[in-house]
This record gives structure tokens, C-alpha cells and sequence, in this order.
């Protein structure tokens, strides 16, 4: 999950990137979005929305090792925690579209190349 999370921020996002001047990976000069909010709030989604997974299996254990009267085994139980871990990944991956395409941009502008 954290290299995933990392190369999303790295080479498909673009956001940090090393200027190999010593000072190690750095937020880029060019943002098209305009605001650095923008870039800071993709990080936290793609980390937090990358995080899911890992909550449902710690629910998962929780409501195993509880019972039926356990809290975890409530929240296991209904169906609709499923459609929201689906949403939050489909958010997840819209945002991270735009910015694949955002970086793609950037790098391409002027040199009239594709992937």
C-alpha cells in the first residue's frame, strides 16, 4: 500500500519529484491547478482511500475475536459498508485521473509526445 501511495505521488501524479541537487523530492514549480491545497488534499485522499482496505480487515478481525454483541461486528454486518469502500475508491481514482492527466500535461505541453 505505501508504494503504491508513493508511486501515485511520484511518477503518475507528478507532484514530488527529486531535483537531484541534493535536497531530495520537492513539490514541482508548475501546478495547473493553481492552489497548493489542491495537490496537499489529493495526497491525503490517495493515502487515506489506499488505508480502506486495511480498516475493513481490522474490523473484519475485531468482529471476529468480539462476537455478535461487539460494535466491529455491527459495522461488519451491514452490506451498505461495502458500497461506501467502493465509493471511496471510486473518488480515489477519479481524483487521481485528473491529476495523471494534469502531470501528462505538463510534461508533454510542448514537446508534442504521448505515453
Amino acid at each position: 500500500m505505501l508504494y503504491q501511495f508513493l508511486w501515485d505521488v511520484t511518477s503518475d501524479a507528478g507532484i514530488w519529484i527529486d531535483k537531484n541537487d541534493g535536497r531530495g523530492y520537492q513539490l514541482r514549480k508548475d501546478l495547473v491547478f493553481g492552489h497548493f491545497g489542491y495537490y496537499v488534499f489529493f495526497i491525503v485522499l490517495d493515502f487515506s482511500a489506499r488505508s480502506t482496505w486495511a480498516f475493513k480487515r481490522i474490523v473484519d478481525a475485531v468482529a471476529s475475536a468480539g462476537g455478535p454483541g461487539s460494535a466491529a461486528y455491527i459495522f461488519k454486518r451491514y452490506e451498505w459498508t461495502f458500497c461506501l469502500y467502493a465509493c471511496i475508491n471510486l473518488f480515489r481514482r477519479t481524483v487521481w485521473s485528473l491529476f495523471r492527466v494534469e502531470n501528462e500535461h505538463v510534461n508533454n505541453c510542448l514537446l508534442y509526445t504521448s505515453p
